[in-house]
């Protein structure tokens, strides 16, 4: 199924405020992805699939503990990602769940890559600055730009599955 170009645009911005939210700004929980998952059923017009896959990334998100240095899957933009493919899928039903799931999972392993793009922004940032510079803010920035970046590149890796 074709989707109009307003309901990918909706998504499209749906997922990059969820990537955002991950850990920039503004942090309202959206990036979870029985939240994420719901709204993009939303809007969409297909609540259930949503919710059902909410519940499947939001059950393996809680699999992996955000502790110390451990790198995990962005399920939230996967989540949208996710959705769509499974709205879009001929058929739909289970297999759509099935393959919006897989879409899912190795869309979330190319959120992987946040904390590196992070720190290589802030390292460009503050290359060259005067050690008086607010650090901090650089950093803040240099966060928001890389979530930014990853809410936007894997959000419509989904629908091109």
């Amino acid at each position: 199924m074709i989707l109009p170009i307003e309901v990918l645009i909706a998504l499209l911005v749906w997922g990059t405020l969820v990537g955002v939210d991950l850990v920039s700004l503004p942090q309202m929980m959206i990036a979870r992805p029985l939240v994420a998952g719901t709204v993009a059923g939303a809007i969409l017009g297909d609540i259930p699939t949503g919710l059902k896959l909410g519940v499947v990334f939001e059950l393996l998100q809680y699999d992996i503990l955000p502790v110390g240095a451990v790198r995990y899957p962005e399920y939230g933009p996967a989540t949208v990602a996710a959705v769509a493919t499974a709205h879009s899928a001929p058929g739909g039903g289970v297999l759509g769940l099935g393959l919006g799931a897989l879409v899912g999972l190795v869309t979330g392993l190319l959120g992987v890559t946040t904390p590196v793009v992070a720190q290589r922004d802030v390292h460009e940032d503050i290359s060259g600055r005067s050690f008086k510079a607010d650090y901090q803010s650089f950093g803040v920035f240099a966060a928001l730009r890389a979530n930014f970046r990853v809410g936007c590149c894997v959000t419509p890796c989904g629908r091109h599955w």
